[in-house]
């Protein structure tokens, strides 16, 4: 993970990207069985990512608002997905408690931000 005191790029000096990074880190770890899930829960938890480097890289309040709240949906897809693979027991109870509670953290901090 980047040191945001030595990166000039505005995405670096949010905490919400590095909870974003730990997100993704924690869904790549999770060994969800269900293929599917597993893809969409990767894919929403990189989007996010993606979309709060860009809302942080936009000069104007309503180009931010929009972006930060794209990847506040992305949050919320992401957690989902693992969530339906614990309810048809495609991963653990636990690993999901984790994901829900990274990404209720980062959503709180995206609807700050303005999403």
């Amino acid at each position: 993970m980047s040191d945001p005191n030595s990166s000039s790029l505005p995405h670096h000096r949010l905490e919400a990207w590095h909870i974003a990074m730990e997100l993704l880190t924690v869904v790549h770890r999770v060994a969800i069985s269900d293929a599917d899930c597993r893809a969409q829960a990767r894919k929403s938890a990189k989007s996010c990512i993606a979309n709060i480097a860009e809302g942080a890289g936009r000069r104007s309040r309503a180009d931010k608002q929009r972006v930060y709240a794209i990847a506040r949906g992305e949050v919320g897809e992401c957690v989902a997905h693992v969530e339906i693979a614990a309810s048809i027991g495609a991963c653990s109870t636990e690993d999901t408690r984790e994901v829900v509670a990274i990404g209720s953290r980062l959503s709180a901090m995206l609807w700050r931000l303005g999403g």
